[in-house]
């Protein structure tokens, strides 16, 4: 059994075309830190992601962006010759 965090806002491609609300330039610059944030943890780690885009960005109810993929996590491997 795998148990994931709910993300009850849904991905911010969504989030920010259905919402009705004028986001601040504030808003969308954190959003952006947390998307960088979570990409350089993930090449930290040795993952390529090769799909971020906003429909791969979830976000919680406290509007945490959380960079997600379905399929196309790979781990990268250095080769040496």
């Amino acid at each position: 059994m795998i148990v994931l965090e709910l993300l009850a806002k849904g991905d911010l491609k969504n989030y920010l075309q259905n919402s009705r609300t004028n986001f601040s330039q504030y808003t969308l610059w954190n959003y952006c830190c947390q998307i960088a944030s979570g990409m350089v943890y993930l090449s930290g780690k040795g993952f390529v992601h090769r799909d971020l885009a906003a429909r791969n960005i979830l976000l919680s109810e406290n509007e945490v962006c959380k960079v997600s993929s379905s399929a196309f996590f790979f781990f990268e491997i250095d080769f040496f010759l």
